[in-house]
């Protein structure tokens, strides 16, 4: 799974935080296969995402721990974080993000740091490898995205396209938000109004009209999400994210040093 992508939500920022108030949380997924792909005999696993307010703009964890389980009868066990902060004012991200296959860093460890600076955005990487990338100013950050796109569903908007940051440069994002619903007896967050929104992830350099991936969600007016399916790395694979517990935060008590 690909955390960025499950994530990835111009508008004005500080109109944004006038109007978009999000619940810091933390949520706890149950994680099932859906699909049939011809390589896996089934997914299981947990997802916590914890967003939450620090000194000057919002933390968020995402935290997967799966098993696939394969045809043969072999079993990996994959272990991924994304760990951001995000300013407020919309100037600055950190972020900080892994995966490990067996105990084993199968992806060598991602950071670094994007500052908005006047027309760019300016990323330095200081780990695996120190480099630097300039991305487009209509680049949003994830937080930033995610209240973007809230906005456009409670204007009635049916297509919302943008240009995210993900943990390797920007991708874009073509999302389609259907009629708000509200959400079933029995679900965690039972008689709470939602959007189910389908965004497709493309490359801003691929010529292929094929996404990289696709992602369905029920997107709260909060910006918790209440479940979701993505695709998996592995072809025909789909991942079902169920919320199975949710905790409302307070703001974080101790300040995260810039």
């Amino acid at each position: 799974m690909r955390f960025a992508i499950l994530f990835l939500f111009l508008l004005c920022c500080r109109d944004l935080q006038a109007v978009i108030d999000l619940q810091p949380h933390r949520a706890y997924y149950t994680l099932t296969m859906v699909g049939r792909p011809s390589a896996l005999a089934d997914i299981r696993g947990t997802l916590l995402v914890e967003v939450n307010k620090a000194d000057g703009g919002w933390t968020t964890q995402h935290l997967s721990e799966t098993w696939l389980y394969y045809v043969d009868g072999t079993a990996d066990h994959v272990r991924e974080g994304f760990v951001t902060y995000e300013a407020e004012d919309g100037a600055l991200l950190k972020f900080h993000a892994y995966r490990w296959v067996n105990n084993d860093p199968i992806e060598t460890m991602t950071k670094g740091v994007v500052h908005r600076k006047g027309k760019v955005l300016d990323v330095t990487y200081t780990h695996p490898e120190k480099k630097k990338q300039t991305l487009s100013p209509a680049c949003l950050f994830p937080l930033q995205y995610r209240k973007a796109l809230i906005e456009a569903a409670r204007k009635g908007e049916k297509l919302f396209p943008q240009l995210v940051f993900e943990r390797e440069g920007a991708v874009e994002t073509n999302t389609f938000i259907s009629t708000q619903r509200t959400e079933d007896a029995g679900h965690k967050l039972a008689g709470q109004t939602f959007w189910p929104i389908r965004s497709a992830i493309y490359s801003p350099t691929a010529v292929s009209y094929e996404p990289l991936s696709t992602t369905t969600q029920d997107l709260f007016p909060n910006g918790i999400i209440g479940q979701y399916v993505t695709d998996h790395e592995i072809e025909g694979a789909k991942v079902h994210g169920v919320l199975d517990r949710i905790e409302l935060l307070q703001e974080a008590p101790a300040p995260l040093e810039k």
